[in-house]
């Protein structure tokens, strides 16, 4: 019987965050914890017994889970507590991401209690599923969470040697690559410092907030959508070059799917 359960993220344009929230809201007696993992620094370290549970959710970055993110996890710890897994992506694919969590929170003792994907604007071409997730897709992500706490609440805990949950995905990983372009600031910056504090990474320094670490940044985008002055963005080029190959892989409406 599930008890309390803790929500964990990583959303460095928020959209992330907005599906997880969502989830959550059908069950806001039993949240202990909200934990965003985004800002510079964050990491979270807690055991969990079985009868809590654990909500994560993530962007997919070319397939992948954020290489930060996992870092960020390293201090998680389990004993059969059902996790939920749920990937973000920008209306091409979620790949491996989906299989990557599962596999890295089984070993730690998780076990897999249900695995979503759902669909944002995509961080780096915006134009890509520009208003999503809209209505249609935040009542599906409610319909999931009926779903989700109803087997949770009312099914009992498979056997320890049941088979897990199927979640699409292939070993190994596909390969994990960094964007090799970063964003930096234009003419219309004002030196105000709020991307620097508001990095997940740190690759915006606060005495020069213009700039941008190539060795830190991930592409994540956080920069360019909390500027408030417009100033940050990915150089014109690397923008039409990303735009006319996504352009074709995004083609058409992909839909939420989950199993559980």
């Amino acid at each position: 019987m599930l008890t309390t359960f803790d929500l964990i993220y990583f959303s460095p344009t928020f959209t992330t965050r907005q599906i997880l929230r969502e989830i959550a809201s059908l069950r806001p007696g039993k949240l202990r914890q909200e934990a965003d993992l985004t800002p510079c620094g964050s990491s979270f370290s807690r055991s969990y017994s079985s009868t809590e549970a654990l909500l994560v959710g993530f962007p997919v970055y070319a397939g992948r889970v954020p290489e930060t993110f996992v870092e960020r996890l390293r201090g998680l710890q389990a004993d059969g507590t059902p996790a939920v897994i749920v990937a973000v992506y920008g209306n091409r694919a979620y790949d491996d991401a989906l299989l990557e969590m599962k596999t890295l929170l089984e070993a730690r003792g998780f076990r897999t209690a249900a695995a979503a994907a759902f669909v944002a604007r995509h961080n780096i071409v915006p134009r890509i599923a520009a208003h999503r997730p809209d209505a249609e897709d935040l009542a599906a992500a409610r319909r999931f969470a009926r779903e989700l706490f109803d087997k949770m609440e009312n099914t009992p805990s498979p056997a320890p040697d049941s088979p897990g949950l199927p979640v699409k995905g292939n070993t190994p990983f596909r390969p994990y690559h960094r964007m090799t372009v970063h964003p930096a600031a234009g003419r219309a910056c004002t030196s105000c410092g709020l991307c620097a504090r508001e990095c997940p990474v740190g690759a915006i320094p606060a005495q020069d907030p213009r700039q941008t670490d190539a060795q830190r940044c991930i592409t994540c985008m956080r920069c360019v959508y909390v500027c408030p002055s417009h100033a940050r963005k990915l150089p014109l080029l690397a923008r039409l070059l990303t735009r006319k190959k996504l352009s074709e892989l995004c083609k058409g409406r992909k839909q939420p799917e989950w199993v559980l």
